[in-house]
């Protein structure tokens, strides 16, 4: 996607202004809260023609999209976030407030962003003095003067040395110390990838102790890569045998209730007599006997010429197979 990650974190941060802010409130984000995002879009100079051009992306794109960013980008869109969401407050102005759909908006891209509890809980106050600056609504001011210190901060790498540097220091040492190594490299690289934009956004900081804390964790991390493939694959052969145990109780289900079921009779009537569809055997006469629907008769009652001691043809209605012609009880005998 072609967006810069100032220009994303805004879209974001503009969502966040219409999930509504208080209970009652309508769609439409607050002054408020649509005033810490123009004061974000001042600070990086994004002109409202290429605001307005990044709207149409839907806020599934956006959080995608953030997931495969750098910490600093991740940490500065959660807290610019909130940062909206608290900008409405209580109408005595006592509190800020968050609604529920506000945060559970923020959940996503929490979740998406992959950082912990306790990393963001280690990160918070370095994160929201970061965004604090970048969202002071003082910044929309025409004399305001904070904008050009900020800038002025950003050329000559303070803004980094004070902001971004022991951001990411508080990030990789909490990932590091909880032992999540993987995505420790995961953000590593990220950050990484996104240096020189990052370096153009916020002035130039170094990543050197970075480099050399992975370098010292590279085997470490193959080691972890290593185990958690062979317990994914271990988890996908337990997964399997459960499928094919599953696979096969439902087969044996199935054997089961079919032969309970070629055992059971199945009555109809006709013409008075009432017998078994599956084996001929008349109802008076089921007790002892099981069905013999899997010998694959289909009876049905019609009239059929019976023995007579005399030379007259004589006539009665027993169950008859339809496929073989069978008449009466099937016992042993297969429809062919």
């Amino acid at each position: 996607m072609n967006i810069k990650i100032e220009e994303l974190i805004a879209q974001l941060a503009w969502s966040t202004a219409f999930k509504d802010g208080k209970e009652a409130a309508s769609t439409n984000g607050t002054e408020s809260e649509k005033n810490v995002v123009r004061a974000f879009r001042k600070c990086f100079s994004i002109s409202s023609d290429r605001f307005n051009e990044l709207l149409d992306i839907d806020d599934e794109t956006l959080i995608d999209e953030l997931a495969k960013q750098d910490p600093v980008s991740k940490l500065i869109a959660i807290y610019t976030c909130v940062a909206v969401a608290h900008a409405e407050t209580e109408e005595d102005g006592s509190s800020a407030t968050m609604s529920d759909k506000e945060w559970d908006f923020i959940l996503k891209i929490i979740q998406a962003t992959g950082i912990s509890d306790s990393v963001r809980e280690a990160a918070r106050k370095c994160a929201k003095n970061l965004v604090g600056q970048l969202t002071d609504i003082e910044l929309l001011d025409e004399d305001a003067l904070m904008l050009d210190l900020i800038k002025m901060e950003i050329e000559d790498g303070t803004f980094a040395e004070k902001y971004i540097s022991p951001l990411l220091t508080i990030f990789f040492d909490t990932v590091e110390a909880e032992n999540e190594l993987i995505l420790w490299e995961e953000n590593y690289l990220g950050l990484k990838r996104n240096k020189r934009t990052l370096t153009k956004t916020f002035g130039e900081f170094s990543i050197k102790k970075w480099d050399s804390i992975y370098e010292d964790l590279k085997f470490n991390i193959k080691e972890l890569k290593k185990s958690s493939a062979l317990s994914r694959s271990a988890d996908k052969i337990i997964s399997d045998l459960e499928k094919e145990k599953l696979k096969q109780e439902k087969a044996n289900n199935k054997i089961a209730e079919k032969e309970k079921l070629d055992k059971t009779h199945e009555i109809s009537s006709s013409k008075g007599i009432v017998y078994c569809r599956y084996c001929g055997l008349l109802k008076d006469e089921f007790s002892g006997w099981d069905c013999r629907r899997k010998q694959g008769h289909k009876y049905s009652v019609k009239k059929v010429e019976v023995f007579s001691y005399d030379s007259r043809k004589e006539f009665e209605y027993k169950p008859v197979c339809s496929k073989c012609g069978k008449v009466g009880m099937c016992l042993g005998d297969w429809c062919l």
